[in-house]
C-alpha cells in the first residue's frame, strides 16, 4: 500500500483533480485489492482523526467496500 501515503498527501493539498489523476494513473480505482484494503486502513486509523476522515473520503471516491458497509459494522469494530 505504498500508494496510500502519497494519496493522503495529495488529498491534504486539496487538489481533487490531482487526486483523481493519481487514482487513475496508478489504477487504484479499479484495483480490487486497494478497494478491499482501504476499509481496513480506515478502521485502524485513530477514531476521529484527520487520517481516518481522509481515508473515508478516499474510500467514498473510489467506491471502496468501506462505503458499502453498514455503520454498525464500523462502530462495533474490535480495537487492539
Amino acid at each position: 500500500m505504498n500508494k496510500t501515503c502519497p494519496l493522503i498527501r495529495l488529498w491534504k493539498k486539496g487538489d481533487l483533480h490531482r487526486v483523481d489523476a493519481f487514482l487513475d494513473d496508478c489504477g487504484l480505482r479499479e484495483q480490487g485489492l486497494f478497494r478491499r484494503v482501504l476499509p481496513s486502513l480506515t478502521d485502524r486509523a485513530e477514531e476521529g482523526s484527520e487520517e481516518q476522515g481522509i481515508l473515508e473520503s478516499i474510500g467514498t471516491l473510489c467506491g471502496s467496500e468501506a462505503s458499502e458497509r453498514p455503520a454498525e459494522a464500523v462502530e462495533n469494530r474490535e480495537t487492539p
